[in-house]
């Protein structure tokens, strides 16, 4: 039997909930063509930082480390294209500060992230964050609302038990 949090619910069904929100009208099969490829590109940016801190180190800044990278590829293992308003910022702030145009964002930046690394072709660039279907934008609500505890209905429906 799962536990219960203070809430009688238990954590499978408060986790199901959460995930839920995040997909919203999503259809759950379909959610990971969309997730998948955001927490890859986001562990992308991740490593892709720690490289480029390793080059400030040696050279004095992340600004100079940038274009250094820019310049010379080779010098990481995955080149991405996204560069920081402030270089101080991480890579991944380049997408998490999208306001306008999130989807169509998201979906130039993991082209441009793919266009640059032949062997993510297929992988990141795989979803287009700004389609539409039956009308509908088919993107990720990428939010989480901490009071919504109900799963939209037609995603509901489509989860088993």
């Amino acid at each position: 039997m799962a536990s219960k949090n203070g809430n009688g619910k238990s954590l499978e069904s408060w986790i199901w909930d959460a995930a839920c929100s995040i997909r919203g009208a999503k259809d759950a099969p379909k959610y990971k063509d969309f997730i998948l490829p955001l927490i890859f590109t986001k562990r992308l940016c991740d490593v892709f930082d720690d490289e480029v801190n390793r080059i400030a180190a040696e050279v004095g800044s992340r600004r100079k480390a940038f274009q250094l990278v820019r310049a010379d590829h080779k010098l990481v293992r995955f080149y991405l294209p996204l560069v920081p308003e402030d270089s101080e910022q991480p890579v991944w702030s380049v997408i998490r500060k999208l306001s306008d145009k999130i989807g169509e964002g998201v979906t130039t930046n993991m082209r441009a992230i793919a266009k640059e690394n032949p062997l993510l072709q297929g992988i990141i660039d795989r979803v287009d964050f700004n389609s539409t279907t039956h009308g509908q934008r088919a993107t990720l609500t990428m939010t989480v609302s901490p009071t919504s505890s109900k799963c939209p209905p037609v995603v509901c429906r489509s989860r088993s038990h």
